[in-house]
């Protein structure tokens, strides 16, 4: 059985593809984080409580996914808004123990 892979692109600023960072686990180190995750997630979903520092923390922790193979900032300046959501959404699936949200539901 095959793993799916949770993928990232970063763009340049001609909105080029210049990166794909691939991960096909959630370390377990990461799960401490993913409780963090839960309450961060939630705030995007009132934009009257989201602050800054929640966004960093996001962030941050999409680089710590990934390996640290890319920097907050190369982040923040070269990713899609809706493909880090993805992104944070298939982490949260995964640790959850959901379904594989890449793969069609079986019927």
């Amino acid at each position: 059985m095959e793993k799916f892979a949770i993928e990232m692109i970063l763009y340049d600023e001609d909105s080029k593809p210049k990166a794909t960072h691939r991960q096909s686990f959630v370390p377990f180190r990461l799960l401490k984080e993913a409780v963090k995750l839960q309450e961060y997630v939630s705030e995007l979903q009132d934009p009257q409580k989201m602050k800054p520092e929640t966004i960093d923390n996001l962030a941050d922790f999409v680089v710590a996914f990934f390996g640290n193979k890319f920097s907050r900032e190369d982040l923040l300046d070269g990713a899609e808004l809706s493909e880090v959501m993805t992104v944070i959404n298939q982490i949260v699936t995964k640790i959850n123990g959901g379904a594989n949200p890449t793969l069609p539901p079986v019927e």
